[in-house]
């Protein structure tokens, strides 16, 4: 019997590319070509990709390597990119997301690039990783404009997840990176909202203090209401002063309203009256907030003839007081006595401010029927309730229920009955 033929390989069949020959490299590159080819043609997306050949084959890397090559064609990357999550339930990488914020905000589209930053966001992952991801994808591109990670900080602050912020902030300087002052500011105000004051000052003496950022009007003013709410009022006037001194910033009337509310709300109300007569020399002037704060300090320590003064004032400049501080003023003055017997302080000023063209509304209205219920005057209540209706003013609930109430008070049911019917008509 004769041996079995032993066959030699032949060299040149080995040179014929297999399957398994072909490096997925290669195979990664071809695919990416012809994904390219499918996101230019002018054939539909979704019959295009429901070709097995695509469907099996797509992964999270692809779209990122996409984006990579189609970092000059933004808008036809986010196109793709959302059409895969809301027509193929495609889930993206961490990487996919933060590549093409980077890609939008090089062709300064940054509103898309803030949205894509709140759909990242609430993944809920660990905002740790989302920073190591978005700053490698920075790396990957080496794109000029940084400023992807302003946004990144900026929509932590706009989620209410400050605190989260506050480590992309300290993560960004540990890279060498810093944020836009008004990025700072932003977080400065969030902390400010969830009564983290302490935070405040601690992240303004790490971002500008000791880092050399240059602060604004608004970071200071941030600074000087934690140092308020925290209740060191001198520290508040002292930065004041220092800032005041060296020129760097401009402060405006937000940050001494600021200062003046927390010293009136301490009782040192005459240091705040002094911060108000400063204004006028640098230029500022004092609007309704600076005038209402004193005239409510002025009120709670019972120097209501000064807040009178100051309501007057206001009239005269043309500015129409609040609800509160008129109130306080006139049942201020009720209490000591020191009402005109036959027109009340609040008649007045509604004289005075009608003689000013300033706009009567129905919160000066309702004080000043509330001051005659309150003397017992209903007369000349609904006079001044029939003047408001003249006026074109809809009155709300507030001066029927005052006059409502003082005539059951005074035994007058059928009248009381009577306006109790004109609300309800009056809707």
């Amino acid at each position: 019997m004769r041996p079995p033929k032993i066959r030699t390989p032949n060299p040149i069949s080995n040179l014929r590319p297999t399957a398994q020959s072909r490096r997925p490299k290669d195979d990664d590159e071809n695919f990416l070509a012809m994904l390219n080819d499918v996101v230019r043609s002018k054939q539909s997306w979704t019959i295009s990709l429901d070709n097995p050949s695509i469907s099996t084959r797509l992964r999270p890397l692809h779209i990122e390597k996409f984006i990579l090559q189609n970092v000059q064609h933004s808008r036809l990357a986010l196109r793709f990119f959302n059409f895969l999550g809301l027509h193929k339930n495609f889930r993206h990488s961490t990487a996919s997301f933060c590549l093409l914020v980077h890609s939008l905000v090089q062709s300064k589209l940054y509103w898309p690039a803030s949205s894509l930053l709140q759909t990242l966001l609430e993944r809920k992952e660990d905002p740790s990783f989302v920073f190591r991801i978005f700053c490698d994808s920075y790396k990957r591109c080496d794109f000029c404009s940084a400023y992807g990670f302003d946004l990144l900080v900026q929509s932590y602050v706009q989620s209410r997840r400050v605190l989260d912020s506050v480590l992309v902030v300290k993560s960004m300087k540990e890279c060498g990176l810093f944020p836009e002052v008004r990025t700072l500011s932003a977080v400065l105000n969030g902390l400010i909202r969830i009564r983290k004051f302490d935070m405040v000052l601690g992240l303004f003496d790490e971002m500008f203090v000791r880092s050399g950022l240059q602060p604004d009007v608004y970071v200071y003013t941030a600074v000087i209401r934690s140092l308020c709410e925290l209740q060191d009022y001198d520290r508040a006037k002292e930065m004041v002063s220092w800032v005041e001194k060296n020129g760097w910033c401009k402060l405006n009337v937000v940050t001494y309203n600021v200062l003046i509310h927390g010293l009136c709300k301490s009782g040192r109300v005459w240091e705040a009256v002094e911060i108000k007569k400063m204004l006028a020399p640098k230029a500022l002037r004092a609007d309704v907030v600076t005038y209402c704060t004193l005239v409510l300090g002025l009120c709670k320590v019972d120097e209501f003839g000064i807040a009178r003064d100051l309501v007057d004032e206001m009239v005269e400049y043309g500015i129409v007081p609040s609800e509160e501080a008129l109130s306080s003023v006139v049942d201020g003055m009720r209490r000591k006595g020191e009402v005109d017997e036959k027109l009340e302080e609040a008649e007045l000023l509604f004289a005075k401010m009608e003689e000013k063209g300033l706009l009567i509304n129905d919160v000066t209205y309702n004080i000043i029927i509330n001051s005659f219920c309150k003397r017992g005057n209903l007369d000349e209540a609904i006079i001044f309730l029939g003047k408001m209706l003249s006026a074109g003013i809809k009155p709300t609930v507030y001066p029927y229920n005052m006059l409502i109430s003082g005539q059951c008070k005074l035994g007058k049911l059928s009248a009381a009955e009577k306006l109790c019917i004109e609300m309800n008509e009056k809707g």
